[in-house]
C-alpha cells in the first residue's frame, strides 16, 4: 500500500493556499509549538512549547491593573514598567477625567540579575494618571533618567537611582515633568536699611571694583536641578543704575573747578555724571515651592529638587547674559529668608480682613563682582520651553529628546463678552502712584532714577504662563485700547506724586511710568491648582503672568552742545524780515549724531548736504520776561550762566543741511573773528553747522542792542563802560556800530565824512541780490570814483552812504516828544484823514513841511509822507496831514524837519553848515523809542561792460528821482561808521563790566543811551550755555514686545487689582532722568534780580550720552504675537529639546527652545507620526501610512547627477526621506519590535504584517497569512508585538477587547463568524526569520514583552514573565490553572488531483501525540488518541501504536451517511478525498515532574493511502 509522508522542515504555517496546494513541508495551522532545525538538516521537528512564570517575585497589587508600557535596560538588567485601574477619556489635559486617590498608578522595577528580590514599587500615586487606554509606546532610559509620553499627559521622566533608593521620592506633577517649574519673579530688589547701617542699593566705598561704573546692568536667576536640567531665566529686573550726584546737572561753580556741569556738558558734549553710583546691589531671589505659606515658622520645602541658583547679569550692549555666581541652596540655608505680602478678600470692600502670606527667598548681595562664565547665545531667545503637553511618539537620537505628533499650546482665555483675550486699558501715569500688596517693592524707590520715555508710543500686552513656564502668546486687548502714546513732559514740575512730573524735595525726576487698568474683574479662568486632593486638581491651569511693552521708536541720541545760532531778530524795522534759520554747532560726539546724507547735495553751496535727522529741542536757551522797579518789562538774558530752560513741547523739526561754517556761507575764507568762532563752537575754527528751523521768537536774540553808558573816560574819549557788573554780554563784537538812541535832539553827529564818489547816474530797486530788503542800488558815472577836490575815493563794505546836493541844500532830522500837557496834545482828526496837531516848540509854526519831509509815530507806519500843513494863528497850532490814516492816538512821533532853525544831526567834519547833504536815514521804533538808521554799504561790483560801478545797500536809499540838471548834481558821500575796535572785560571787585574801546573818537557821557547794530548781510546771534536737542528715534517695524519685570502668579494679580480698582503699575523703563539744578532764572526781589535754582530734564539712555555710548535696551527678551496662537495636535511634526551628555553634566533635554528650529514636518498626507526609533545617526519616522528616515545632525547634499552625500550639519533633524512602499503603521505602535537591523510592525489600514529592514520593506504576512492578517488586523484594537530573542522570532499579539471576536481564538480550532461577544479575544503568533514564516499561534496573552539577555519575558495584567522555564508545565502561561495544548494542521495533497483512501496514520516522534482530526473534501474520521491511552473496547484499535519507535494508528470514518457515501461509519476503515488535513495535537503529564507537561516531539506523520479505482 503506498504511503504519504510529510515532513515539517519549512516550519510555517500557511493559511492562504487551497488545501491542495499546501507545500510540502508546511503546515496549515498551529498552536504552542516551536520548530527546531538543525543547520543542514532536512528534518523540522515540531515541539510543544514550554510555559512561562514570574520572572521575579511581585508586589501585593490587587484591582484590574493592566501593564501599559515598560523600559528594558540592557546594560544593567532592570526593567521598569507602568501599570494602572484606570482608564481615562479623550478630554484635553485640562479637562480629562482623572484617576482619583482609589486608584493605582504606579511604576515598578525589577532587577533581573536577581530573580529572587521582589519587584520594587519605584513611583505611585494617582497623580501619575495613567490610562489603560493610553499606553505608553515612547520610553527611553538616558542613563538614569527614564522618560516617557504616553499622549494623555505631558511628557515625563524619573531618575530611577533615585526613585529606586526612595519610592517616595517623586509625589507631585510638577516633579515628574520634563517641563520644569520655571521662575516667574525677576530678583526682588531691596530698598530699606540692612541691619540698620546699610541700604541695599548703595555705593559702598569698602568695594574696590567699578565694575558696574560704566554699565547698564539688569539681573536675573534661574533654577538647578537635582538631575542636571537649567530652568528658563527669570523676568530681569529693570535696569539698575542712578546716575552720580543724583542725576543733577548743577550750573555751581565751586572753588575746586573750573566749570560748572553746565559747562563741563556741552564743551565735552557728554554727561560725566551719567554713570553707575551704584556699586552694592541687595537683591532677594524667589524660591520654588508654595508661593502661599501662611506659617512664617514653616522652613523652606525644597521638594521640587532645586540644587543651585545661578545669579544672572546682563548687559544692555551685549547679546550675551554673565553667570556672576551659582549658590549651593543645600550649603546655604541661611540665607533663605522671608518676605511677607497681604492676600486681600474680594468680599471685603474695605480690606479689613487682609491676611498675610509668605514666600521663601534667598538673600544675596552683589558687589560689582565680574562674572565668571557667560551662557550660551541661545539662552536669550529661550523664551519658554515648548515641551509638548502631550506626546505621541518619543525617541532619543543625537543625545535629544524626540516628540512626534504632540500637542502644543492652551486655548487663550475669553472676555466677558465671549472675545478671545483680556480687556484692558493703558495708561501713562507717575511713577509710584499705584500700591501693591503683592510686588514686594516699589518702583518708585527701587527704580528712582527710571523713567519710561516720553514722546513715544507704547503698547503692552500680556502673556500667561503654567506652572512649567509654557507660555502664551502675547495677548492683546479685546477692546483695541492697548496703547498709549507718552507725551513730552515740558512744564509741570511739581512735588507731589499726583502731577504730571514728579521732582523730589531734591529736584530728583521720579518720572513716569505706564500701567495697566483690567476693565473686568476675572481677568484668567482654568487657573493653576497643584493641590491633588482638591476637587478642582489643575496641574495645567494658567499658574503666572507677566507684561511685556513694545516700543517700535527706538534708539535715540541727546546733542549736548553749545546755544544754537540764531539769524538776527529785527523785530521794529518791517522792512526787515527774519530769515527763520538757527545753526547748532556738532563738534566732540555730535558730529556722528547728526549725519550728513550725503545723496541730498546743496547745488549752490558746495560742500553742504541734507540730512535724515530730526531735531526735539528738549532743553534750549530761553529769555524770561522780567518786570523791573520802574514797571517795565525787560527780556532778561544770562549768558554767563548759560541759561537752560525746558523746550517747547512740539513736533521734531528737521535738519535741513549740514555743512560747516564757511560751507554753509556764515564764515568768509578770511575770517578771522575768532570770538565769533569760539561762541560757535568751543575755540573751533570753521566749525560744522547743521541748518534748522528757528526755534522761535522768544528764544532769540533782539536785532538791537540797548546799553547804557556806566561812566565815560574824559581823557580818553575812544572808551566807555557798559553792564550791571552781573553780566557779560557775548552778543557785542568788534566792527558792530555803535549810534545813540535819539533822546536829546542837539546830540551831536558820531559819524565823519570821509570822501566823496562821483556823481549818480541812478538809484533803482534790485531785489534779485538781497529779498529779505527792501533794498536798492546805485549806480555811478564811471568804473572809478574820483574825488570831487581832487582826492580818491575809498569805498569799502560797512560805510554809510548820504547825497550831496549841488546848491548845498540840506534838511534836519528832528524828534519831538510830546506829552498831555494843555499845550502838547495830539489828536486825530476825520474819518477821511488822520491829522496830527503839534506845537512847534510851544510858539514857533512852520508851514514849509508839506511833501517833503516824513513823520513816525506808534500806530504810523515808519516813513510816512506829510502830505500837507496848515498853522492856526490863533491858536499857533500847527496841523500836519499825512498820507496814511492812524487810527489811535498817539504819545510821541518823530520829524525830518529843514532849515537852518532846526538841530541838523549831519553836520560835516568841521560842524559847518555848508554844503549841507540830505539825508537818507530812516528811523526805526524800538518800543517806544526810536533810532536813526542809515544805509550801508553790502556790496560793489561793475556793470557787465564795466562803464558803471553798482554799489548795493542794506536799505532804501533817496531820492527816487534823480535829478541831473546843472548845478544839481547828485553825488554821495561814504561815511566810515562809528565801531566798536576792541572789547575787554573789567572787573570791579565782585562786579563784572565790559569796556568798548571804538574806531574814533566820540564824547559818551554816562547814562547815554546806545545802541550797537550789526553790520552782516546775514546777521547771526551766538550764546554760550547748554543746549539739549534729542535726535527723532530710530522705528522700527518688528512688531516684537519685550520683557517688563512685572510678573506674578495670576492670584497675585487678582489680589492687586482689587487693591487699585484693577489698575497695575508696570516696571517697564527705558531711561533715566537727568535734571538741570542749579541754572539761574532772573526773579525780581526787592527791585533786585536774583537767581534761584532751576528745574528742566533731559531722558538720557547712553553712558555718558556719548555717540555709540553703551545705551539702555528694550528689554532681554522678545515675544511675539501668534495670530494663530491656539491648541493644536501637529500630527505630522517632530520636536526635540538641547543635548544630554553625562560625562560634561549637561542636561538640556529640558529645553525646547521657542527661539530655535526645533521642530521639523513631514508629509501630513501619510498621517499622524506613531512610532519613532532611532537607529546609528538616523531616526525612523513611523507614520500611519508611511515609514521614513530622518538624519540626525547630519543633512544630505546632492551631486549633479541627483545623488545624496550626507555631511555634518547644524541642523538637528536633517533630510528626510521616505521608504518605498506605501506602508505605514497605522495607529498602532505597540506593534512595534526590533532586532538588530530588522524593525517589525504591523499596518492594520492594510491588513499586512512588515519588517523593516537594509532591504526596504517586507510584507511578512504574505507569507502564508495574507488573508489571514487581511481579516484580523481590521478587527483588533490592540496589536502587541515584541522581539523573542531566545527563540528569534517577532511575536504578536491581536486583540480585540469587549469587541469583534478575531476568526481565531485561543480555543484552538473553533471558528467564529465575527459577532459580537462579550469577553476579549485574541490570537498571538510568531514570525520566524529563519523559516521565513509564520510558525505558530500561542494562547498565551500578552500586554508588551521584550528581550533581554537572549531571554523572552512578556507581561500579563501588572506581571512579569519569563518564557521557556522548566519549572512549570510546558503550554502553561500566566499562572493558569490549566495548561493548553500543542498542535499542529497539516495537509497529505500528493497528487491533490487523484482519490485517494487514508487507512492509517502514523508519527515518528514522542509518545503521547494524538490524531485529533482528520478531515477530507469528503469525509471526517474519528480522533486517534495516544499511545498512552487506555486501550478502546472497540473491535478497532482507537489509539497510537508503537512499532519499532513509531506509533502507528487506523483511521475510522466519523462520516454522516449523505446520498454520495452509502457505507459509513465506524466499522468502515480509512476516509476518503483529494486531501487528507490532519490536526496531531500533543498533551501528557510528565512521569517526572507530577502536575506538569513532558516534552513533545514530532518529526513526520504518514498515511498509507490506496488510489481511488474511480
Amino acid at each position: 500500500m503506498p504511503k504519504i509522508q510529510n515532513s515539517f522542515l519549512k516550519g510555517k504555517m500557511n493559511k492562504d493556499l487551497d488545501e491542495r496546494l499546501v507545500p510540502k513541508g508546511e503546515y496549515r495551522e498551529a498552536q504552542n509549538i516551536l520548530i527546531t532545525q538543525s543547520e543542514s538538516s532536512d528534518v523540522g521537528a515540531i515541539e510543544n512549547i514550554q510555559g512561562n512564570i514570574l520572572a521575579v517575585p511581585m508586589p501585593s497589587i490587587t484591582g484590574d491593573m493592566e501593564t501599559i508600557g515598560y523600559c528594558a535596560d540592557i546594560l544593567s538588567k532592570k526593567v521598569f514598567w507602568f501599570i494602572t485601574d484606570f482608564t481615562g477619556d479623550s478630554g484635553d489635559v485640562r479637562t480629562m477625567s482623572r484617576a482619583q486617590s482609589t486608584n493605582t498608578c504606579q511604576i515598578l522595577m525589577a532587577d533581573l540579575n536577581d530573580t529572587s528580590a521582589e519587584a520594587k514599587i519605584i513611583v505611585q500615586g494617582h497623580f501619575l494618571n495613567f490610562s489603560k487606554d493610553h499606553l505608553i509606546t515612547g520610553v527611553n532610559l538616558i542613563d538614569d533618567l527614564l522618560f516617557w509620553t504616553d499622549n494623555y499627559n505631558q511628557p515625563r521622566k524619573i531618575n530611577v537611582t533615585k526613585a529606586i533608593a526612595d519610592n517616595t521620592y517623586y509625589t507631585k506633577e510638577e516633579q515628574i515633568s520634563v517641563a520644569k517649574v520655571a521662575p516667574f519673579l525677576a530678583p526682588i530688589l531691596k530698598d530699606n536699611e540692612e541691619n540698620g547701617d546699610n541700604y541695599s542699593l548703595q555705593n559702598d566705598n569698602t568695594i574696590s571694583s567699578d565694575y558696574l561704573k560704566d554699565r547698564f546692568v539688569r539681573f536675573s536667576y534661574r533654577y538647578k536641578y537635582e538631575d542636571g536640567e537649567y530652568t528658563t531665566m527669570a523676568p530681569f529686573t529693570q535696569i539698575v543704575f542712578k546716575p552720580l550726584n543724583d542725576g543733577q546737572i548743577q550750573n555751581v561753580l565751586t572753588t575746586d573747578r573750573e566749570k560748572t556741569d553746565t559747562q563741563d556738558v556741552y564743551s565735552k558734549t557728554i554727561v560725566d555724571i551719567m554713570k553707575n553710583h551704584y556699586n552694592r546691589i541687595e537683591m532677594r531671589i524667589p524660591l520654588p515651592g508654595d508661593n502661599y505659606q501662611t506659617d512664617p515658622n514653616v522652613n523652606w520645602n525644597n521638594d521640587l529638587r532645586v540644587s543651585k541658583i545661578e545669579i544672572l547679569i546682563k548687559e544692555s550692549d551685549q547679546d550675551v547674559v554673565k553667570v556672576i555666581k551659582e549658590i549651593d541652596v543645600n550649603d546655604n540655608a541661611a540665607f533663605v529668608d522671608l518676605i511677607e505680602l497681604m492676600d486681600t478678600n474680594p468680599n471685603d470692600e474695605n480690606n479689613v480682613n487682609q491676611t498675610s502670606y509668605y514666600r521663601h527667598v534667598y538673600k544675596f548681595v552683589y558687589k560689582s563682582e565680574e562674572p565668571y562664565k557667560i551662557l550660551e547665545d541661545k539662552q536669550i531667545t529661550r523664551v519658554f520651553d515648548q515641551v509638548p503637553l502631550r506626546a505621541k511618539s518619543q525617541e532619543i537620537s543625537g543625545n535629544r529628546v524626540i516628540y512626534g505628533n504632540f500637542t502644543e499650546n492652551y486655548e487663550i482665555p475669553v472676555d466677558d463678552s465671549g472675545k478671545t483675550g483680556i480687556n484692558y486699558v493703558i495708561k501713562n501715569i507717575v511713577k509710584g502712584s499705584i500700591d501693591s500688596l503683592t510686588m514686594p517693592q516699589a518702583n518708585k524707590e527701587i527704580y528712582k532714577y527710571n523713567s519710561v520715555k516720553q514722546r513715544r508710543k507704547y503698547q503692552v500686552g500680556v502673556v500667561l504662563s503654567d506652572v512649567f513656564g509654557r507660555q502664551s502668546t502675547v495677548i492683546l486687548s479685546t477692546g483695541d485700547t492697548d496703547t498709549t502714546t507718552s507725551p513730552a513732559v515740558t512744564t509741570d514740575f511739581s512735588s507731589n506724586y499726583n502731577s504730571g512730573y514728579s521732582w523730589s524735595d531734591q529736584n530728583l525726576a521720579f518720572g513716569k511710568s505706564l500701567s495697566i487698568m483690567f476693565t473686568e474683574n476675572n481677568i484668567v479662568d482654568n487657573v493653576y491648582n497643584g493641590d491633588i486632593t482638591s476637587n478642582d486638581y489643575n496641574p495645567y491651569g494658567w499658574y503666572s503672568y507677566k507684561l511685556v511693552v513694545k516700543q517700535q521708536e527706538q534708539e535715540y541720541y541727546n546733542v549736548y552742545t553749545n546755544h544754537p545760532a540764531d539769524n538776527w531778530n529785527n523785530e521794529s524795522n518791517t522792512h526787515d524780515e527774519v530769515l527763520g534759520f538757527s545753526w547748532v554747532s556738532l563738534y566732540g560726539n555730535n558730529i556722528n549724531k547728526v549725519v550728513r546724507d550725503v545723496s541730498e547735495v546743496d547745488e549752490i553751496r558746495e560742500g553742504v548736504a541734507g540730512s535724515d535727522v530730526k531735531l526735539f529741542p528738549k532743553v534750549i536757551k530761553k529769555s524770561i520776561p522780567i518786570t523791573m522797579p520802574d514797571g517795565t518789562v525787560t527780556d532778561f538774558f544770562s549768558p554767563l550762566n548759560n541759561m537752560s530752560m525746558q523746550g517747547p513741547d512740539q513736533d521734531p523739526f528737521d535738519v535741513m543741511t549740514v555743512g560747516t561754517a564757511r560751507e554753509q556761507g556764515i564764515l568768509t575764507k578770511g575770517d578771522r573773528d575768532k570770538d565769533r568762532v569760539h561762541d560757535f563752537v568751543m575755540a573751533k575754527r570753521n566749525p560744522l553747522l547743521a541748518q534748522v528751523k528757528s526755534l522761535g521768537e522768544n528764544n532769540r536774540v533782539k536785532y538791537s542792542l540797548d546799553f547804557t553808558v556806566n561812566n565815560n573816560n574824559t581823557e580818553e574819549k575812544s572808551e566807555f563802560q557798559i553792564g550791571n557788573g552781573n553780566d557779560i554780554n557775548p552778543f557785542i563784537r568788534v566792527g558792530q556800530q555803535i549810534t545813540k538812541k535819539v533822546l536829546n535832539i542837539n546830540s551831536k553827529k558820531a559819524i565823519a565824512l570821509s570822501n566823496i564818489g562821483k556823481q549818480v547816474i541812478d538809484v533803482r530797486v534790485d531785489n534779485d541780490e538781497q529779498e529779505h530788503f527792501d533794498s536798492k542800488t546805485i549806480i555811478l558815472d564811471g568804473d572809478e570814483i574820483d574825488d570831487a577836490k581832487g582826492g580818491s575815493a575809498m569805498m569799502q563794505v560797512g560805510q554809510i552812504i548820504e547825497f550831496r546836493t549841488g546848491d548845498s541844500q540840506g534838511l534836519n532830522l528832528s524828534l519831538l516828544p510830546f506829552n498831555d500837557s494843555a499845550d502838547n496834545t495830539l489828536t486825530v482828526g476825520s474819518a477821511e484823514a488822520a491829522f496830527l496837531q503839534i506845537a512847534w516848540n510851544n510858539s514857533q509854526t512852520d508851514d514849509n513841511l508839506s511833501g517833503v519831509f516824513n513823520i513816525s509815530g506808534p500806530n504810523i507806519p515808519l516813513g510816512t509822507t506829510i502830505t500837507n500843513v496848515q498853522t492856526n494863528s490863533t491858536t499857533n497850532i500847527t496841523t500836519i496831514t499825512m498820507s496814511d490814516a492812524s487810527t489811535a492816538a498817539v504819545t510821541s512821533y518823530v520829524i525830518v524837519s529843514g532849515g537852518a532853525g532846526g538841530s541838523n544831526l549831519f553836520m560835516d567834519e568841521n560842524n559847518s553848515d555848508e554844503n549841507l547833504i540830505k539825508t537818507t536815514a530812516t528811523v526805526e521804533q524800538h518800543g517806544n523809542e526810536y533810532v536813526v538808521r542809515r544805509p550801508i554799504l553790502q556790496k560793489v561790483e561793475l556793470n557787465e561792460d564795466s562803464t558803471r560801478t553798482i554799489l548795493h545797500f542794506d536799505r532804501r536809499v533817496f531820492p527816487d528821482n534823480i535829478d541831473t540838471s546843472e548845478n544839481k548834481n547828485q553825488c554821495l558821500a561814504l561815511f566810515d561808521p562809528l565801531t566798536i575796535k576792541q572789547i575787554e572785560t573789567e572787573n570791579d571787585g565782585a562786579l563784572v563790566y565790559q569796556k568798548i574801546k571804538m574806531s574814533h573818537e566820540h564824547d559818551f557821557n554816562a547814562n547815554d543811551q546806545i545802541v550797537i547794530q550789526n553790520l552782516e548781510e546775514q546777521p547771526i546771534a551766538v550764546t554760550t550755555g547748554l543746549t539739549v536737542l534729542e535726535t527723532d528715534p530710530v522705528k522700527s517695524n518688528l512688531d516684537i514686545f519685550y520683557e517688563s519685570s512685572t510678573s506674578g502668579l495670576i492670584k497675585d494679580l487678582h489680589n492687586d487689582i482689587e487693591l487699585n480698582n484693577n489698575e497695575l503699575e508696570i516696571s517697564y523703563y527705558n531711561t533715566f532722568i537727568l535734571s538741570g539744578g542749579g541754572n539761574i532764572i532772573p526773579v525780581l526781589q526787592n527791585g533786585t534780580i536774583t537767581d534761584k535754582v532751576g528745574q528742566w530734564h533731559v531722558e538720557e539712555s547712553r553712558i555718558k550720552g556719548e555717540f555709540n555710548g553703551k545705551s539702555v535696551d528694550f528689554g532681554v527678551r522678545a515675544h511675539l504675537v501668534d495670530d494663530e496662537y491656539a491648541q493644536r495636535v501637529r500630527t505630522n511634526a517632530l520636536i526635540h529639546s538641547g543635548i544630554f551628555n553625562s560625562k560634561t553634566k549637561v542636561n538640556e533635554t529640558n529645553q525646547f527652545s521657542i527661539g530655535e528650529n526645533i521642530t521639523r514636518a513631514v508629509d501630513i498626507q501619510n498621517g499622524s507620526i506613531q512610532k519613532l526609533y532611532a537607529e546609528d545617526t538616523n531616526l525612523i519616522i513611523f507614520q500611519e501610512n508611511k515609514v521614513s528616515r530622518a538624519l540626525i545632525d547630519k543633512d544630505a547634499i546632492f551631486t549633479q547627477e541627483g545623488q545624496p552625500l550626507t555631511t555634518a550639519s547644524k541642523v538637528v533633524i536633517g533630510q528626510i526621506g521616505a521608504f518605498a512602499g506605501k506602508y505605514g503603521i497605522s495607529k498602532n505602535p505597540e506593534s512595534f519590535a526590533v532586532y538588530g537591523a530588522r524593525k517589525y510592525f504591523s499596518d492594520k489600514n492594510r491588513g499586512v504584517i512588515l519588517r523593516l529592514s537594509q532591504d526596504g520593506l517586507t510584507p511578512l504576512s504574505d507569507s502564508g497569512m495574507r488573508s489571514f492578517f487581511r481579516d484580523n488586523l481590521q478587527n483588533a484594537n490592540r496589536i502587541y508585538g515584541m522581539y523573542d530573542e531566545q527563540k528569534n522570532k517577532y511575536v504578536i499579539s491581536l486583540q480585540n477587547k469587549h469587541g469583534i471576536a478575531s476568526t481565531y481564538s485561543p480555543e484552538y480550532g473553533t471558528s467564529s463568524d465575527s459577532t459580537t461577544i462579550s469577553k476579549d479575544t485574541y490570537s498571538t503568533l510568531s514570525f520566524d526569520e529563519s523559516s521565513g514564516g509564520w510558525v505558530s499561534f500561542y494562547t498565551y496573552k500578552p500586554t508588551f514583552g521584550f528581550s533581554l539577555s537572549n531571554e523572552f519575558y512578556t507581561y500579563n495584567l501588572q506581571n512579569l514573565y519569563k518564557h521557556y522555564s522548566d519549572d512549570v508545565q510546558r503550554g502553561m502561561f500566566y499562572k493558569s490553572v490549566y495548561t493548553d495544548p500543542s498542535n499542529v494542521e497539516f495537509v497529505f495533497n500528493d497528487q491533490p488531483t487523484t482519490v485517494k483512501n487514508f487507512h492509517t496514520i502514523d508519527y515518528e516522534g514522542t509518545s503521547g501525540w494524538k490524531m485529533a482530526s482528520a478531515e477530507t473534501d469528503m469525509h471526517v474520521a474519528y480522533p486517534v488518541l495516544s499511545s498512552d491511552t487506555s486501550v478502546s473496547a472497540l473491535s478497532i484499535p482507537v489509539n497510537f501504536v508503537n512499532k519499532e519507535n513509531k506509533y502507528y494508528g487506523h483511521i475510522r470514518n466519523n462520516t454522516t451517511t449523505t446520498s454520495i457515501n452509502q457505507i459509513t461509519g465506524i466499522d468502515l476503515s480509512g476516509i476518503k478525498g483529494y486531501f487528507n488535513k490532519v490536526k496531531m495535537q500533543y498533551w501528557k503529564p510528565s512521569e517526572a515532574i507530577a502536575s506538569s507537561v513532558s516534552k513533545g516531539e514530532l518529526y513526520a506523520v504518514g498515511s498509507e493511502t490506496v488510489y481511488s479505482s474511480q
